[in-house]
């Protein structure tokens, strides 16, 4: 049975529609493998250093920097954000096929911890030259 010209026009628009968000999808994940790499390597990056500052606290008695705690706090308040959303529970089912940030929240995820390496990573050249 022949569809009526208005029916035609309703089912391609849907088909288009549809195509146009399987479109949308690829393009939003396809540089998701990238995002999460550099994510990660913040992270190891962050992590290092941190390893470092804890060498320096264990070593120096003296731990009463004004301005660290400061930037901890703001640090463990990210790193949170980060944790809650790639728990087991925010990743399961069909969760699972998403990547449990969006593009422009992975990027401010990356920016904020390389601001924090970055002070942090200052921190602790400062503290070995002394």
């Amino acid at each position: 049975m022949p569809l009526d010209p208005v029916s035609a026009a309703q089912a391609l628009s849907t088909v288009l529609k549809v195509l146009q968000n399987l479109y949308n999808y690829y393009n939003a994940v396809q540089d998701a493998p990238a995002r999460a790499a550099e994510l990660r390597t913040q992270v190891r990056l962050l992590v290092e250093i941190l390893a470092g500052i804890q060498e320096i606290w264990e070593q120096d008695t003296n731990k009463s920097q004004p301005t660290l705690p400061d930037c901890l706090a703001d640090l463990y308040r990210l790193l949170m954000q980060v944790y809650e959303r790639s728990l087991p529970r925010e990743t399961w089912g069909t969760r699972r096929l998403l990547w449990p940030f969006t593009e422009k929240q992975n990027s401010e995820y990356i920016v904020r911890i390389q601001q924090h390496r970055e002070t942090l990573a200052l921190y602790l050249s400062l503290n070995q030259r002394y």
